[in-house]
Parts: structure tokens; C-alpha cells; sequence
């Protein structure tokens, strides 16, 4: 029997105001109401589509959570959700309450030092690497021959696909993240090979203001 893993980013969510403005967001944001309902309309993809995940795990960060429980209410098979904190997005201090004015210039990840406060630094992109490989591999692992369903963040997606790719967790790296909202369905055979890769979206339409995580 062949197992499948759907990664699956949270929805969209507001980025608190500041007194200069917009700022980023930080690991507390919920979703919004536009997050909700493109996560009731990916549940609804999904179930078109028949794929069913017997157990969700998720990021302990509310806006996953939040997307976690709404395809567990509204998939046909009600699966468990489960927190995982090794799915957590990056600890990034350094990036926090900085205004998005100054942030839309900057090329470096969230894990990359912050030119503008560089004495301080959150997790590095080795140390998620390592936390989140080691945790992904184990559901793996610990879920053949079923279809289960990960939910957390941009960059936890983007080095769980470099991973995939490469096969090496000693080469570590950022692949494209997916798009909030979306599902990637991963199939393998009983070997571990990589049958198919399908992206699932919401199809649900909005212009959220893109940000770094």
C-alpha cells in the first residue's frame, strides 16, 4: 500500500498595526476571515479530490492550529489534530515588529542576520534544518502505508521540499515554499520513491500582503 504526506501552509492572517504602520507579523497571529474560508475551501478540494488524511499534525503557532482544526471539522473522516512543536515556524526576534516598508528590500530569509539589528539573532537556517528534518522524517516513519497531513509555515515547507530533494539532511537549503492555503500531496510506494507531487489549492481568490512567514 502506498503512504501519502500532504504539507499544507496556514491561511492568511493580518499583520498587526504599529504607529508607523503595518508591521510583520509575529508566531501569535490568528487567522483572518479570508485564512477561514480559504481553509474550509481547501477542505472542500481535498475531499473532491478523495484524499482523507487519517491525522493531522501541525505547528503549535494559532494561525496552523486554526487551519489544522477547520479541515478536521470539515473533512467527512473528522481527523485528529495533533501539535507537534518541532513544526514550529523560525524563531526570528531579530525580524519581529520591524515595519514592512523596511522589510520589502531586504533578500535574506528569516533566518539570516537582520541588517538593521544585527546583534541579535533568532534561530539560524542549520538549527531549523536539523529540528525540522529530524521531525519530519519521524512522521514519516511513524506513518507508512497511510495519509497524513502536516500543517505549518512558508519556510518549514521550503526546507521540507529541499530535503525531499536532496535525500540529505546534510545539505541544507530552501526550496520554494507553497502559496497559504495550499496543499502539496507527496505519494510514495512502499519503497519510499516519490510516485507523484500534486499541488491542491483552495481556489479560493485574494491579494493578501505576502510576507516573510
Amino acid at each position: 500500500m502506498n503512504s501519502s504526506m500532504l504539507l499544507i501552509r496556514h491561511g492568511q492572517v493580518d499583520s498587526p498595526m504599529g504607529p508607523t504602520g503595518p508591521r510583520m507579523y509575529g508566531s501569535k497571529q490568528p487567522l483572518n476571515k479570508i485564512g477561514e474560508q480559504q481553509m474550509k475551501k481547501l477542505g472542500e478540494s481535498l475531499e473532491a479530490q478523495g484524499v482523507a488524511p487519517t491525522l493531522i499534525y501541525t505547528s503549535p503557532f494559532p494561525r496552523a492550529v486554526q487551519s489544522a482544526q477547520i479541515l478536521s471539522k470539515d473533512l467527512p473522516n473528522h481527523p485528529l489534530v495533533i501539535i507537534r512543536e518541532n513544526l514550529r515556524g523560525g524563531s526570528s526576534p531579530q525580524w519581529d515588529g520591524r515595519p514592512i516598508s523596511e522589510l520589502a528590500n531586504v533578500k535574506e530569509d528569516i533566518f539570516s542576520t537582520n541588517p538593521y539589528q544585527p546583534d541579535i539573532q533568532g534561530e539560524t537556517l542549520p538549527e531549523a534544518y536539523a529540528r525540522v528534518t529530524q521531525e519530519y522524517q519521524k512522521l514519516l516513519d511513524s506513518n507508512l502505508e497511510s495519509t497524513v497531513a502536516i500543517v505549518t509555515h512558508g519556510e518549514i515547507v521550503s526546507i521540507i521540499r529541499h530535503y525531499e530533494k536532496t535525500g540529505d539532511k546534510n545539505k541544507i537549503g530552501l526550496d520554494q515554499p507553497i502559496g497559504k492555503a495550499e496543499a502539496l500531496l507527496i505519494q510514495r510506494n512502499n519503497e519510499g520513491t516519490i510516485l507523484k507531487q500534486q499541488l491542491i489549492t483552495s481556489e479560493f481568490q485574494s491579494n493578501p500582503v505576502e510576507m516573510k512567514k
